[in-house]
């Protein structure tokens, strides 16, 4: 492990949260594509874009508890 000057709950709580994060986004990305190339196929408008927002999020949250345990 690498020495962040934080505890190492903390550094394995944010790797954790961080592999999640990365699985999570390979997944709906890769349903998002079905669901856009049936769209195209069908002629039919694009689906709506809402994983941006909860990736935002997950992203807010890991930032704020580095840096809680940072400080």
């Amino acid at each position: 492990m690498v020495d962040l000057s934080i505890p190492s709950g903390a550094q394995k709580a944010i790797a954790m949260t961080l592999l999640i994060l990365a699985v999570f986004t390979a997944l709906v990305s890769w349903v998002r594509w079905g669901l856009v190339e049936r769209s195209m196929r069908r002629r039919e408008p694009m689906p709506p874009i809402g994983f941006g927002t909860l990736m935002v999020l997950g992203l807010i949250g890991i930032s704020a508890v580095l840096i809680i345990a940072w400080v």
